[in-house]
């Protein structure tokens, strides 16, 4: 029973750290448990470490092990990929290994075999399309495309130059240092996939989740249906218009059944088909995990407009505004924008998202997005050049100050969420 026992403690600390590094950095759990032992695990327990190893190994060998950090924290690497292949490889090894002569039982068809192996292989596949898919990279073919797709906010996006790319940046567009790239519509850097998730790719990455999420029901379900049609089997539970379980005692000669608690059901699942039981249970609970994490995504971009990068920037904007470090401003035509010249009129507008089309369209912004086409010629130079962009929409220096401003936030809030 100590094995068992181990077996789930384990599956419990993987189903954890599943949650914490899945959930922990959003804008939603910062403040909470989850984001806390996000920042201890990527933060607070390296900075630990680093001191420690200064003190045994010197300052060579903590650059050789903080070069080795920056490796896996800061590029891109197939350590988190291999370790989700991991798990759904061994998830699969042991049910095929332990369900090979259980289906169909009382409970399940015997087709629910060939279900979990398509399941299987469907995940597969999805996750290494999303994982070599193009994102949205642009480039000097494809930037004049990329300029088309949105317009400026100049709240939150202002035509300003990559000076990695060097590059306008288009609207709703990031530059990731892993990725090495400007982003079209950029959502997030997903560890999962090893690649980013943008225009091109975005409606990859949903049917990667939802087939993670198909996989972890419906093999929780047939993981722990076998279990339950083991039980029945051998007379220790019936499925009739309820699930119910039995135990027995001795009494002379004869076992004399009684009807059970579930606890006694879990102990009698547990002893007759440990592997089962315990990957059942873990698929369950990443099933939650799942189905949290996909409705929290499909609530920031489809039910409010925002990507996740978007999110976090709208944090940080309303956190400057309510500082009274940039406030809103007009143009004299209407057009509102973002500054923090004190000179300006101040709007009496609300702060809005420009982007947020209504569920539908941002649904189909998601899954049917524009195209990224490479122009024939090489593209108007005017594009490349930030003032000229920023000259027919709004004054440079304003958006390069109202950016600089902005772009100290993340750290600012940090350190008062600290204090």
């Amino acid at each position: 029973m100590a094995g068992l026992y181990a077996w789930l403690a384990a599956g419990g600390v993987v189903v954890l750290l599943v949650a914490i590094m899945l959930l922990g950095p959003t804008r939603t759990c910062r403040g909470t448990p989850l984001g806390a032992a996000h920042r201890a695990l990527t933060i607070g327990i390296p900075s630990a470490l680093r001191r420690v190893a200064l003190f045994i190994l010197r300052p060579t060998g903590v650059a050789a092990l903080y070069r080795l950090w920056r490796w896996i924290g800061y590029e891109k690497n197939p350590l988190t990929q291999l370790f989700f292949l991991t798990l759904v490889t061994g998830g699969a090894t042991i049910f095929f290994t332990n369900v090979e002569d259980k289906l169909p039982n009382p409970v399940l068809g015997g087709y629910h075999w060939w279900g979990m192996l398509v399941s299987i292989l469907f995940v597969y596949v999805v996750f290494i399309a999303a994982s070599v898919s193009d994102p949205g990279f642009i480039t000097r073919a494809n930037h004049a495309s990329a300029m088309q797709q949105y317009l400026y906010d100049h709240i939150m996006f202002f035509p300003t130059e990559c000076s990695t790319c060097h590059l306008i940046k288009p609207a709703r567009s990031k530059h990731c240092s892993m990725c090495r790239h400007c982003i079209a519509h950029v959502d997030h850097h997903c560890i999962w996939i090893n690649n980013c998730v943008g225009q091109k790719n975005h409606w990859l990455f949903l049917l990667f989740l939802v087939s993670v999420l198909w996989l972890s029901v419906y093999g929780a379900c047939v993981a722990l249906g076998t279990v339950v049609g083991t039980m029945v089997h051998y007379g220790w539970a019936s499925w009739d218009s309820a699930l119910r379980f039995y135990s027995g005692k001795y009494i002379g000669p004869r076992i004399v059944r009684y009807e059970a608690p579930w606890s006694d059901g879990l102990a009698m699942a547990l002893a007759l088909e440990p592997l089962l039981t315990v990957l059942g249970l873990f698929l369950a609970f990443c099933a939650l995990l799942m189905t949290a994490f996909l409705a929290l995504h499909l609530y920031t971009t489809v039910l409010r407009g925002k990507s996740t990068h978007e999110g976090n920037k709208w944090s940080d904007v309303q956190y400057a505004i309510d500082e009274g470090q940039v406030f809103l401003t007009e143009d004299g035509k209407g057009n509102v924008y973002l500054t923090d010249d004190q000179s300006k009129p101040r709007s009496e507008q609300p702060l809005r998202n420009v982007y947020h089309r209504g569920i539908v369209q941002n649904f189909k912004d998601l899954v049917c997005p524009g195209k990224l086409t490479d122009a024939e010629v090489e593209p108007d130079r005017a594009l490349l050049v930030p003032t000229a962009v920023a000259a027919a929409a709004l004054p440079s220096e304003t958006a390069t100050t109202a950016t600089a401003t902005l772009a100290g936030q993340g750290s600012k809030k940090a350190k008062k969420r600290a204090r």
